[in-house]
C-alpha cells in the first residue's frame, strides 16, 4: 500500500510537472508573438533620433526659436525639458510619415479607350484597347509597369478562368516599351490587347512575349474581363479591371 501511494505521489507530481512546463510554453510562445511585432523597433528608433537631431540642431523653426531665447538668456529648465519633448513627438511624426507617405497610391486610373490606327500593312487597321494612367503627386514616377494578370470569360453571371492564367507585361502606347517614367500632368496609354480587321475571331494582347498556349478565340456577343496591375517606384501597386464586349464588325468594341 505505501509503494502504490508513493507511485501515485509521483505520478501526480510528474503530471504536474508537465502541465507546468506546457504552460510555460504557451507562455514563451505568447510572449514571443508580442515581441514580434517590435522586430524592427531598432530601425524605428535610429530614424526616431536621426530626426530629432535634425530637429534639435537643425534648421527647424523650433530649433530657431529655442537658440534665440537662448541668446536673450530666457530659457528656463522647464522650457528645456518642454523643448526636448516637442521636439521627440516632431521626430516621431517626420519618421512616421517617410514610411506611410510610401503606401500612398500615386497611381490613378483615367478613362478606358479604343484608338484605331492604321499599320505597314496595306488594307489592315487596328483597333487598341488601352487605359490612361497618370501620376498623382509633383514628383515624377520611375520605372511605372502594366501587367495584365488574367483574362476571365462570362458565362450568365460567372467568370470562367482561360488560357490566360499567367501574368504577361503589357507596353505603353507610342514608347512600346514595359517600362516608363510619369510625371504629373503628363498622362500615358498603357496597352491593353487589339483586334484588326485581318484576323476576325481573335485578339491580340499587347506584350513583349507571348506564350503560344494562350490563345483564346473570340466570337460575337463574347465578354471578356482584363484584370490589369500597374506599379512604379515608390508607390503602392493599383488594380483595375477592364471588361470587352465584342461585336459582329471587327471595331465593334465596348469597353466598360
Amino acid at each position: 500500500m505505501i509503494l502504490a501511494g508513493i507511485a501515485v505521489e509521483a505520478f501526480a507530481q510528474q503530471g504536474r510537472a508537465i502541465y507546468l512546463v506546457a504552460d510555460m510554453r504557451r507562455s514563451w510562445r505568447w510572449l514571443g508573438q508580442r515581441f514580434a511585432l517590435y522586430d524592427i523597433a531598432g530601425e524605428y528608433l535610429a530614424e526616431v533620433r536621426r530626426r530629432w537631431l535634425e530637429v534639435v540642431f537643425g534648421e527647424s523653426m523650433l530649433a530657431v526659436l529655442f537658440l534665440i531665447l537662448w541668446s536673450l538668456d530666457y530659457v528656463p529648465r522647464p522650457m528645456i525639458v518642454v523643448f526636448f519633448v516637442i521636439a521627440g513627438l516632431i521626430a516621431g511624426y517626420h519618421a512616421w510619415r517617410a514610411d506611410h507617405s510610401r503606401l500612398i497610391p500615386k497611381l490613378t486610373f483615367g478613362a478606358k479607350r479604343t484608338t484605331k490606327t492604321p499599320t505597314n500593312i496595306a488594307n489592315v487597321e487596328r483597333l487598341f484597347a488601352q487605359i490612361d494612367v497618370s501620376c498623382s503627386t509633383e514628383a515624377a514616377l520611375t520605372d511605372c509597369r502594366g501587367q495584365l494578370l488574367r483574362i476571365m470569360r462570362q458565362s450568365g453571371n460567372d467568370w470562367n478562368p482561360t488560357s490566360f492564367d499567367e501574368t504577361l507585361d503589357l507596353t505603353w502606347s507610342i514608347v512600346d516599351q514595359p517600362s516608363v517614367t510619369l510625371e504629373h500632368g503628363v498622362d500615358r496609354r498603357l496597352n491593353i490587347f487589339f483586334v484588326d480587321n485581318s484576323t476576325a475571331g481573335q485578339f491580340t494582347v499587347v506584350s513583349e512575349r507571348m506564350p503560344f498556349r494562350m490563345k483564346l478565340p473570340i466570337i460575337p456577343g463574347d465578354v471578356l474581363r482584363f484584370d490589369v496591375r500597374v506599379s512604379a517606384n515608390n508607390s503602392p501597386p493599383t488594380y483595375i479591371s477592364i471588361t470587352a464586349s465584342f461585336g459582329h464588325q471587327w471595331d465593334a468594341l465596348c469597353l466598360a
